[in-house]
C-alpha cells in the first residue's frame, strides 16, 4: 500500500496525495535547507527515502505480529 490507496468504493487507486505530499514537502524544505543539501537531486533522494521508509513501515506492520510470536514464544 505504499503506492496505492483504498477508494471510498473499496477499490485501489494510485495514492496521488502521498506522491504530491512527499514530493511537495521535500522540495518546499529546500527553501530553508543549507545550499549544500537543497538541490533537486537532494530532494529526489529524500523523496525516495520517504517511500522506502513507508515500505519498511508497511513491511514491519505486516510481519512483526508473526515474527513476535516466533521470537518471544513462551512455554508454560
Amino acid at each position: 500500500m505504499t503506492f496505492a490507496a483504498r477508494q471510498a468504493r473499496g477499490g485501489l487507486a494510485p495514492a496521488y496525495a502521498r506522491y504530491v505530499g512527499n514530493a511537495g514537502n521535500n522540495f518546499l524544505s529546500n527553501t530553508w535547507r543549507a545550499d549544500s543539501e537543497s538541490s533537486v537531486g537532494d530532494a529526489c533522494v529524500r523523496i525516495m527515502l520517504g517511500f522506502a521508509g513507508k515500505m519498511g513501515s508497511n513491511a514491519f506492520a505486516e510481519f512483526w505480529p508473526d515474527a513476535r510470536k516466533h521470537l518471544f514464544h513462551r512455554t508454560h
